[in-house]
């Protein structure tokens, strides 16, 4: 499923993730969808839980959390993915 070059696994995904709006906040559907986001240092980050209704970002870097998840368009990820890789065999070149 993983790779061992991280960048192709990000383009990857971002090419396969769902294009267009992803900042619209929608009520909780009913169902039993359970889904938790840690950081890197261990702290929750998201929490979905829809047969409970609770969903979002939680914790002191909820809203900044938040911004970030919604720049990161797959658009965006891609682009950089291009630009690194170019600037890398630029690098390489004698």
């Amino acid at each position: 499923m993983f790779s061992n070059d991280p960048y192709e696994d990000l383009e990857k995904a971002a090419r396969a993730a769902t294009k267009g709006r992803n900042f619209d906040r929608l009520p909780a559907a009913g169902g039993g969808l359970k889904y938790e986001c840690l950081g890197n240092d261990g702290t929750l980050v998201l929490k979905v839980d829809h047969k409970n209704n609770e969903f979002g970002f939680v914790g002191e870097k909820g809203e900044q959390d938040e911004a970030f998840f919604l720049k990161c368009t797959p658009d965006i990820v891609l682009n950089l993915i291009a630009e690194y890789r170019q600037l890398k065999a630029e690098a390489q070149k004698p």
